[in-house]
């Protein structure tokens, strides 16, 4: 996959959720629930921003889940439930989940969650409504981690050179709906960004991937493998940065009298895991594949190989509704 020189930091990651999904069309009804579920603030997001690309060793999740009652303009505001959670660790795993419905209970149930360490992330997103109303509801979750590289070879220290580094990718993604597009709705999306500079090189591959079950278009992002190339200098540090951001939304139209079943909803799952898959290849300024080299790492993590993230916690399926997200997957699922 080609390279592109992309900023890393996860503040301009949720910008280019919106700039990607105005560009498909799909810019309308997602305005509320995407601006109640991204109000981290600004210096949280610049903290994030910071830990994660100023070479130190890190891991940070952030998200949440929203539900909303009633109109979202109007002279009658809405009622909301909001939780967000925010973990970053310098040198352990980051985990958190959080799960909401709305304050009358009848809303959308939404729950999100992840863990993040050194080589790998996980990460879910789930949303459900199951009847008619004005109903908005949504869950978020963004998951990485930071680390800084320092290569080192015989006879060719302060001398440049190139690796290639790999991340493997494995998740779901689907979103539903049993009524008319105006009526009942479900999304999900999911972006990966990984990134690697040097002094003398930057290098990036920027992945978006979407659902929406309102023209039931999609471009998923499901098991891939990604290969970075940076130009580095031996002896001198590398960093490198992966993060995984993904969401689920769904929206209620109006009450109706439609007959049947009112079921919507929006899965990013990605437990599965995205993993690193090791060095696959370094070599000197001319060329030459180079195999006698030694790699450390800020935080100690031994990146040479496959990393293997741990079995996941019960801390990523925390929360009621579960159940319900599980059933209506199963009933008309859209994934890839």
């Amino acid at each position: 996959m080609p390279g592109a020189v992309l900023p890393k930091h996860p503040a301009v990651m949720r910008m280019r959720f919106d700039e990607k999904r105005n560009l498909q069309g799909h810019g309308s009804g997602a305005a509320f629930a995407r601006g109640g579920l991204r109000v981290l603030g600004a210096v949280t997001l610049l903290a994030l921003a910071l830990v994660a690309g100023e070479g130190r060793a890190s891991t940070y999740l952030n998200g949440g889940a929203l539900s909303v009652d009633g109109p979202v303009t109007g002279p009658n505001a809405p009622n909301i439930n909001r939780q967000r959670f925010d973990e970053t660790s310098p040198d352990g795993t980051s985990r958190a989940s959080v799960a909401v419905t709305s304050p009358s209970g009848n809303g959308p149930l939404a729950n999100a969650g992840g863990a993040a360490g050194h080589g790998w992330v996980r990460a879910h997103a789930y949303s459900s409504l199951s009847r008619s109303g004005v109903y908005q509801g949504g869950s978020d979750a963004m998951a990485g981690f930071g680390d800084e590289l320092i290569f080192t070879a015989p006879g060719l220290a302060g001398l440049q050179g190139t690796v290639t580094l790999g991340m493997r990718i494995d998740g779901a993604m689907s979103s539903d709906s049993t009524q008319s597009a105006q009526d009942l709705k479900g999304s999900s999306e999911a972006r990966i960004d990984f990134d690697a500079e040097s002094s003398v090189d930057d290098q990036s591959i920027d992945r978006y991937a979407y659902s929406y079950s309102e023209d039931g278009s999609g471009e998923y992002l499901d098991a891939e493998e990604f290969e970075l190339t940076v130009g580095f200098v031996f002896g001198e540090p590398l960093d490198v940065d992966f993060s995984l951001d993904i969401q689920s939304n769904v929206w209620g139209g109006s009450a109706t009298n439609t007959p049947g079943i009112w079921v919507a909803t929006g899965i990013a799952d990605f437990r599965h895991t995205a993993t690193w898959t090791g060095i696959l290849d370094l070599r000197d300024a001319q060329g030459n594949p180079v195999e006698a080299f030694e790699v450390t790492s800020a935080s100690g993590t031994d990146y040479r190989g496959p990393i293997a993230a741990p079995e996941p916690g019960g801390v990523l399926l925390l929360g009621t509704g579960i159940a319900v997200f599980l059933a209506t997957r199963l009933r008309r699922p859209r994934t890839h």
